[in-house]
């Protein structure tokens, strides 16, 4: 590998597939450790990432993605809202940087913070995200820390990075992680393990169900011959299901016990602890969307509530409809030989031989 000679160079166009598939970005930072949402699109995983990279696919067209463009478009506002409220200030980055030993590894950051040897990046999840956090708003999410760490692994003049999160209708949060060598080290090796199967044109071994489908599984009609090895891994895979399905129906039957021999009382005092057994009886509130869009003002509804399409409701009353405003993806789902006596899959596979 060659020591780059430019550390830093005009940005190139995000969207420009062709640039993105020569260098290791920020955005790959969150698929090569794994911390990536939605780990079930082939495009999140290291199979297929190294596709892209490749040649051999595309990377997904985020150009009217509307999540992508909400971010974009609200960068300048969250830009003047620290700098309003909390009197820092973002100044926007031009650059691309690029790593001084390893120039396919690079980066573009949202913002450098003006005064301080730090990195702003400017988050805007939109209101799905934030319904998946629920009261987790506070947390720190690890696919922003991948990203991070990339950007302290190229822009090695940088003591922090600072993540400024604005979630729909609320303040902005910030986080700050500071350079940690040894989680950069750390990462750059996989950094550097990921690129030399990309030079050398080695799929990566797949580390998940997605990736297996994509790696191995043809759909040729074709069944292999019954193998010892392979039987036993089915076993093992029926015997855990079976032992799942027994041990939820035995849970819901000593629960049901517990409570019939504990009666009126409040739980059970437990010998040598000052722990209890409880039986807790609370009121425990069910929403009622019909009494919320009934009852309150427009505004209020408005602040509280997003107009979105009842998928269940559509895909059971309407199925051609549904199917009309869907995509379709392959499904590889594994069928076990369910009812198949344990004992029978090695008899049956003996006489088969036979």
């Amino acid at each position: 590998m060659t020591t780059a000679t430019i550390h830093t160079h005009k940005q190139f166009d995000p969207s420009d597939k062709e640039a993105r598939k020569n260098v290791v970005g920020s955005s790959d930072a969150p698929v090569l450790t794994r911390t990536v949402p939605y780990q079930n699109e082939i495009h999140n995983t290291w199979l297929g990432l190294y596709n892209i990279k490749i040649g051999k696919s595309e990377a997904p067209d985020l150009s009217n993605n509307e999540a992508v463009n909400w971010g974009i478009d609200l960068e300048d506002t969250v830009r003047m809202r620290v700098k309003k409220y909390m009197n820092i200030e973002l100044r926007k980055a031009s650059e691309t940087f690029y790593h001084k030993k390893y120039p396919f590894i690079a980066c573009h950051p949202d913002s450098i913070i003006k005064g301080l040897k730090e990195v702003g990046e400017i988050k805007c999840p939109g209101i799905g995200t934030m319904m998946k956090m629920g009261e987790n708003l506070e947390s720190f999410l690890d696919s922003y820390k991948a990203q991070g760490i990339h950007q302290l692994l190229v822009m090695d003049k940088m003591k922090a990075v600072q993540f400024f999160v604005q979630y729909p209708q609320k303040s902005v949060k910030v986080f700050r992680m500071e350079r940690d060598d040894r989680a950069i080290d750390n990462y750059l090796q996989v950094v550097l393990d990921f690129w030399n199967l990309v030079e050398k044109r080695i799929p990566p071994e797949p580390q998940t169900e997605v990736e297996a489908n994509n790696y191995w599984f043809k759909d040729n009609k074709v069944f292999m011959p019954y193998n010892q090895g392979t039987g036993e891994t089915v076993r093992k895979l029926m015997n855990l299901e079976i032992s799942e399905a027994h041990i939820s129906a035995e849970k819901k039957k000593l629960r049901l016990e517990i409570k019939r021999q504990i009666g009126e009382y409040s739980g059970m005092e437990w010998p040598d602890s000052k722990e209890k057994v409880q039986i807790q009886r609370y009121e425990r509130p069910t929403f009622s969307g019909d009494s919320f869009f009934e009852k309150e003002s427009d505004a209020t509804i408005a602040e509280y509530s997003t107009m979105e399409v009842n998928k269940t409701l559509l895909k059971k009353e309407n199925r051609e409809l549904y199917d009309k405003h869907s995509k379709t993806k392959p499904i590889t789902r594994l069928v076990l030989p369910k009812g198949l006596a344990l004992e029978e899959l090695f008899t049956n596979a003996d006489v088969a031989k036979s």
